[in-house]
């Protein structure tokens, strides 16, 4: 009783101390625009950091901490340190609630009572963990507490687990699991390339990761650094406020889509559907045949490319041959930094020799007084007058209009080298060159870019988060690493998720192998935290007939995932959301096929079911029931997830990538799952499957 008074105490001390700094955080909101008076800009960006501030610490103050350690350092007095999502220090430098990313706070998420030690920036720090308490706090009032120690570590994990999905990202500073607190907090200077199972939280421990990675480095490297790269427009609004929420700012998040656009500096129309050369675009071979295509580009383009004016060769082309291949020596990584060099170098050849040739057009020019009609020789003198000012600077502006073609668009450079490749159709070029891709030519048009003009602004990045990367191919990772040339890379996928067989990678080893063959690491998440039990179980059959790694379900048994025979499906799915709105609060409806979604859409509404029909060009869900396409589901999780049919009709199950599509749709669940179909259930599901037929 009396240590319940003291932690009692304690939160109310802490309380305060939120309370003060809520009241300072106010004041600099208000005083913002005096501060940044002359640029409004940076006084609006200011005062939106200043407000997420005041956010976070009005959550802090809720919801304060979640742990205590009580740890002694070797030679030291005992410390005890009381755990948050953000740390709070006093008016007098004093820490009042750790931060989850200190140093300190892994004693927490890696170890048990007793011998313990820490990572600092100036080593090991080894001593011992006297006690590991776990808080239970709401509206800044203390509900429980308990020694975790004394308890399995599934317990601990429960009451996080067994929550609603719009809770769940927020919770997990408190839930973090020793194999995930260890991907966290790997050194920036590593690459990871993460293979874990549905539900393994990829996508949580990825921006766990950067907002570790901005705290640890917030002296040395700006937020804007960093950059995570998602599958779609959907899924980047899904986990755009989990940063934030996480005290991290200004860190840019874009889908794969948005940032070819920004790179490229180009709108273009995207094609649906894929070709027979799919594999081949999105693979290293292409890569090769690229580099090929413009050494040649390059070589034909100097071998008979003399610069004249008005006949007169001002450079030969076998002088201008000659720098080039003495360029070439150098290793020059885009072309239009060896253009810039070769222009610099030949145009002081012009200036060294600009007396001569400015006699040679002088010479010219007097030579044609006779034949040419004063209209023309007045313009013809004016072009000299210019001429004599411009060899002051080696006609460098006349050069670069010479070598024009030399850097040209990548669109333009890529028609042309698929035009020479057999099995390519002008029409598939003729598309390109109207800037007309499909999802396979990106790299393609990346890495030609790059090739061109080279990063850009882009090499000033340092770390870049790609999740689902699954559905990258070898030429993806090549071409971001080229770009990303100063970053380093945190790669979350999952092979059994992986659905575009066609233009996607088939194992991690050849990602190591090629774009990251050095100081990377592949890592392991095995157990899966999203599902029940009794869903894992059933999703697992899949992967044990695709001879993947089966997700090791973790702690939490739930309901029996209800098999229902209907022939009637939306009256089916109209009778079972009655009952599941009443306990969840985010409900989704998944079919393989979008026209199907479409017709349920339709009937759902008629019925007065509120719900949002997620597709393509939606970016945006704030919970509720919604309906979607299988493939448009990877990486969400719902409370409830109905899937309209998994017949074998539906998903066959010699189809692997049918078999993936109903993995993921089925492992977007947290506590239950209905599976309906019409007469028989796909053959992969039907060991052990327990029936159960409804009569409508």
């Amino acid at each position: 009783m009396l240590e319940l008074e003291q932690e009692k105490k304690k939160l109310a001390l802490v309380i305060k101390e939120f309370e003060k700094a809520l009241k300072r955080t106010t004041q600099k909101v208000e005083n913002v625009y005096k501060t940044y008076q002359n640029d409004d800009w940076i006084a609006e960006e200011a005062k939106e950091e200043m407000k997420f501030k005041l956010k976070n610490l009005y959550a802090g103050k809720n919801h304060p901490y979640f742990a205590r350690i009580d740890f002694i350092e070797e030679k030291q007095n005992k410390e005890n340190f009381y755990i948050g999502k953000i740390g709070l220090i006093n008016e007098k430098e004093q820490i009042v609630v750790t931060d989850w990313r200190a140093p300190i706070a892994s004693v927490y998420y890696d170890h048990g009572v007793g011998k313990a030690f820490y990572a600092a920036p100036k080593g090991n720090i080894h001593g011992e963990l006297l006690l590991k308490r776990q808080y239970e706090i709401e509206k800044s009032e203390l509900i429980s507490y308990r020694d975790v120690d004394s308890v399995s570590q599934d317990e601990i994990l429960k009451p996080y687990l067994s929550a609603n999905a719009d809770s769940r990202l927020k919770s997990i500073v408190a839930s973090i699991q020793s194999e995930q607190n260890t991907i966290i907090r790997k050194p920036i200077q590593r690459n990871m390339v993460v293979q874990g199972v549905a539900g393994s939280g990829k996508t949580t421990v990825a921006l766990h990761r950067i907002a570790y990675l901005v705290y640890q480095h917030k002296d040395t490297i700006y937020s804007r650094d960093f950059m995570v790269i998602g599958p779609n427009s959907f899924f980047v609004n899904y986990i755009s406020s989990v940063l934030p929420d996480l005290d991290v700012y200004d860190v840019s998040q874009n889908d794969f889509l948005s940032f070819t656009s920004k790179y490229l500096k180009q709108k273009w129309h995207l094609l649906k559907g894929e070709t027979e050369n799919s594999s081949y675009k999105t693979s290293l071979v292409c890569q090769k045949e690229i580099d090929a295509f413009l050494k040649e580009r390059e070589e034909t383009y100097m071998e008979n490319h003399s610069f004249v004016i008005w006949g007169i060769p001002i450079l030969s082309a076998s002088l201008i041959k000659k720098v080039y291949q003495e360029l070439c020596l150098k290793n020059y990584d885009f072309a239009s930094q060896k253009w810039e060099r070769l222009l610099l170098l030949l145009s002081k050849h012009i200036q060294n020799h600009k007396q001569e040739i400015w006699t040679q057009l002088s010479r010219k020019y007097y030579q044609e007084l006779a034949i040419l009609s004063k209209d023309v020789l007045v313009l013809k003198k004016k072009e000299l007058s210019k001429i004599e000012t411009e060899l002051e600077k080696g006609l460098k502006s006349r050069l670069r209009k010479h070598f024009s073609l030399f850097v040209e668009q990548p669109q333009i450079l890529y028609s042309q080298f698929l035009l020479k490749k057999k099995g390519i159709s002008e029409k598939e070029a003729k598309d390109i060159k109207n800037k007309k891709y499909r999802i396979e030519d990106l790299p393609g048009l990346l890495y030609l870019k790059y090739k061109m003009q080279g990063s850009g602004y882009y090499e000033n990045y340092k770390h870049i988060v790609l999740d689902e990367a699954q559905d990258y191919n070898d030429f993806h990772f090549y071409a971001l690493k080229k770009i990303f040339k100063s970053a380093t890379f945190s790669i979350f996928g999952d092979l059994a998720q992986s659905l575009f067989p066609s233009r996607s990678i088939q194992s991690w080893d050849s990602v190591l192998q090629t774009s990251f063959n050095q100081n990377t690491d592949l890592i392991y998440l095995e157990k899966s935290y999203r599902t029940t039990i009794e869903i894992m179980v059933e999703a697992n059959k899949i992967n044990k007939y695709l001879h993947l790694k089966q997700a090791v379900p973790v702690i939490r048994h739930g309901k029996n995932v209800i098999y229902e025979k209907t022939n009637t499906p939306y009256e089916t799915i109209y009778t079972l959301l009655q009952e599941l709105q009443t306990k969840y609060e985010s409900i989704a409806i998944i079919h393989k096929e979008e026209n199907e979604v479409q017709k349920a859409y339709k009937y759902l509404k008629t019925k007065g079911i509120s719900l949002t029909h997620i597709h393509e060009n939606e970016d945006t869900y704030t919970g509720g029931v919604c309906i979607l396409t299988s493939t448009l589901s990877k990486g969400l999780e719902f409370d409830a997830v109905i899937i309209m049919d998994v017949s074998e009709e539906a998903f066959h199950t010699a189809d692997v990538l049918d078999m993936k599509l109903l993995y993921v749709s089925m492992t977007r669940a947290l506590h239950e799952l209905y599976l309906l179909y019409p007469s028989k259930v796909a053959k992969v599901l039907q060991d052990d499957a327990s029936i159960v037929e409804i009569n409508q």
